[in-house]
């Protein structure tokens, strides 16, 4: 199964990051939705465990943050990535 396969992947925290850079590079359409998947299977990757406990959430409010109509909050996303050992980059969209 795809998602199966691709949380295998996850598991490298290198091809964790470009996975994730390359979706937060990409603005079409489902961006959003595109990216909590992401982060979900991320955290199924690390361990949804480890990783709650990590940043103190639980594991049912961090499924309802990373579902299609969730809303992580600023804090969550970045200790999700800290954890994760992910950096975050910002660079000029401008061509």
């Amino acid at each position: 199964r795809f998602e199966d396969d691709l949380i295998q992947q996850l598991k490298n925290p290198d091809f964790a990051a470009a996975y994730l850079s390359e979706i937060l590079n990409d603005s079409s359409k489902g961006q959003k939705e595109r990216i909590l998947l992401a982060l979900k299977c991320m955290a199924k990757a690390y361990g949804v465990s480890a990783l709650t406990k990590k940043i103190g959430r639980s594991p049912k409010a961090l499924y309802v943050s990373l579902s299609k109509k969730g809303n992580p909050t600023l804090e969550t996303f970045l200790a999700i990535l800290d954890t994760l050992g992910i950096q975050l980059k910002a660079a000029s969209a401008q061509k």
